[in-house]
């Protein structure tokens, strides 16, 4: 059977971890999470800190058994795929960079290591790096398929203004947020006009947290895969996949979140402009 990639693409929480949780759930698909970080999470780089650089099941990278094989089927080949320069967003979406090519060499070596140690058909990526993302889709040997996962924007800031604040003690201000995160929507939907249209689905998290089983649904209509029943909860602690949620080790119910409304009503600019700018 044909061997696909799904790659999400999405801002920071934006509910990728949920979107690949229930996904991974399907016997024929495999999450590996934020495969962009895999370096950092090895090396203990930046990106991983907040857990440890720790796998999904809780153990190191190196001590997991899934990456622990897919490391060593990978041998002494590099895989340092986070701090490679690349530089896509050009008025034409055109790759400027000659070593990019190398980068997408090394992430289908992973997917390759990957496949050969598990029976999965199907690998659900959420590094949600829009580079990445379209060099994938313009240069890998896998067939790739694009979610584009889509939250309100005032959902997604407060959420980053809670992580600033809780993890890097970083105070920059919401609207400071707000504006870089509708710049990195701009920029991701201008990436998105270049896929064709029937390798690309945009899913709204709003209905993915409130009516799983319908989003999931058209989602494997779309891409013509296996239909499976999704799980009442959210559990990754029998997966094996990298970055994500902090609470990604907690089992917790699949239900939506409004406590981001109360907060944003409380706040009636921010509200209003952000309303604004989501829409645009």
């Amino acid at each position: 059977m044909k061997k696909n990639i799904i790659y999400v693409m999405s801002d920071v929480r934006s509910g990728s971890t949920l979107l690949e949780n229930i996904l991974s759930s399907a016997p024929n698909m495999l999450s590996v999470g934020e495969l962009h970080h895999l370096d950092s999470h090895l090396y203990k780089g930046k990106w991983g800190r907040t857990w440890n650089w720790t796998c999904s099941c809780g153990k190191s990278i190196k001590n997991c058994n899934f990456w622990n094989k897919v490391i060593r089927k990978l041998g002494n080949r590099n895989i340092k795929i986070t701090q490679t320069s690349i530089n896509l967003i050009n008025k034409d979406n055109s790759i400027v960079k000659a070593n990019n090519l190398e980068v997408i060499n090394k992430i289908d070596d992973i997917y390759d290591a990957i496949f050969e140690e598990n029976n999965a058909n199907i690998i659900v990526d959420s590094s949600k790096n829009i580079a990445h993302g379209k060099l994938l889709y313009d240069n890998s040997k896998y067939n790739i398929l694009i979610i584009y996962l889509k939250r309100d924007i005032r959902a997604v800031t407060i959420s980053k203004n809670k992580w600033e604040k809780k993890f890097n003690h970083k105070e920059k201000g919401i609207f400071h947020i707000l504006l870089r995160t509708k710049i990195y929507d701009i920029k991701l939907k201008k990436a998105l006009k270049s896929i064709d249209p029937k390798h690309l689905i945009e899913i709204n998290y709003e209905e993915l947290a409130k009516k799983p089983q319908q989003t999931i649904r058209k989602i494997v209509q779309k891409f013509d895969f296996p239909s499976f029943d999704v799980s009442e909860y959210m559990d990754t602690s029998s997966s094996h996949t990298i970055g994500g949620t902090p609470s990604r080790f907690e089992k917790s119910p699949i239900k939506y979140d409004d406590k981001w409304e109360k907060i944003s009503k409380r706040k009636p600019v921010f509200h209003v402009v952000g309303k604004l700018m989501d829409l645009l």
